[in-house]
């Protein structure tokens, strides 16, 4: 004797899946760490996100989330000018979430909450890592050696025009009280963003080609992902690598960046290096 096949429809089916998982999983939030492949945000404000987990570049997990545009407002206010650095293809997060079926477009997960602090526990995990780097290797010293003339007349400023740490600089150098007309040579570059160390890099080398009398590399305050880009284990090797003398003013008082470690000199705000120049000519004169 045979018996029939029993045979479900699809919608049967997945709707057995999420039966099973909701009454498993129910309402209860997991926090999990993944990388971002990919993200999209679409124009009702929810945002779209493809999260990967890899090891020695072999892809061990992947599953889509979704943030809800009701989330994105909670998260956002959170995060604030940050968002956007956070939430990018390639960052690594921490996120809280619920599983969730659906009959037509199967597992995701839904997301309420980023860690911010897990981020920046991350930033300033890599960034010690990138100082041990350098100093084990000797960039820190390799720009040290170059040779500041004793007035520093042709500047290569290398910075983001409008910002405030650019304009602090050139307002103290332009309209220095003794008269002295300096040479600037302005190189744009972003100063915060996934691109913006690659961008500074290009500037530098750029620069160094054209041979100035010093680089100067400046950007106002910020959060410590506003100055992440500064601790660019690449950038850090331009600076060291870069023939010409490097001068930064980056973030507030308190702030030391990787880009800082490595350079010529340093200094606490973009006021105090035009500061430095403007003193350095009167002091000649």
């Amino acid at each position: 004797m045979t018996s029939e096949k029993k045979v479900y429809t699809l919608y049967q089916l997945n709707r057995s899946i999420k039966n099973a998982l909701e009454t498993k999983a129910g309402d209860a939030g997991f926090w999990v760490k993944a990388e971002i492949a990919n993200i999209t945000k679409s124009k009702t404000g929810h945002v779209y996100v493809d999260f990967v987990e890899e090891k020695d570049g072999i892809r061990k997990a992947a599953i889509r989330g979704t943030i809800w545009s009701s989330a994105m407002r909670s998260i956002k206010s959170q995060l604030a000018e940050d968002t956007d650095t956070i939430l990018s293809k390639g960052a690594e997060i921490v996120f809280l979430c619920r599983v969730t079926f659906h009959e037509v477009y199967g597992l995701s997960l839904s997301i309420s909450e980023i860690d911010l602090s897990f981020i920046i526990g991350e930033l300033e995990r890599r960034k010690k890592e990138t100082i041990e780097h350098i100093k084990k290797e000797g960039i820190d010293r390799l720009n040290k050696e170059r040779e500041l003339p004793r007035v520093v007349h042709n500047i290569a400023l290398i910075g983001s025009p409008g910002t405030s740490g650019f304009r602090d600089f050139a307002h103290h150098v332009v309209h220095n009280e003794w008269r002295f007309r300096f040479e600037i040579d302005v190189y744009s570059t972003p100063v915060q963003g996934v691109e913006a160390a690659s961008k500074i890099i290009e500037a530098i080398q750029l620069a160094d080609s054209n041979k100035h009398d010093t680089i100067v590399l400046v950007r106002g305050g910020g959060s410590p992902l506003d100055l992440d880009c500064f601790n660019n284990l690449d950038l850090a090797i331009a600076i060291g690598n870069c023939q010409t003398p490097v001068l930064t003013g980056i973030g507030h008082e308190t702030d030391l960046c990787v880009s800082d470690i490595v350079a010529h000199q340093y200094f606490k705000t973009p006021t105090d290096v035009g500061d430095f120049i403007v003193e350095r000519a009167n002091a000649f004169a």
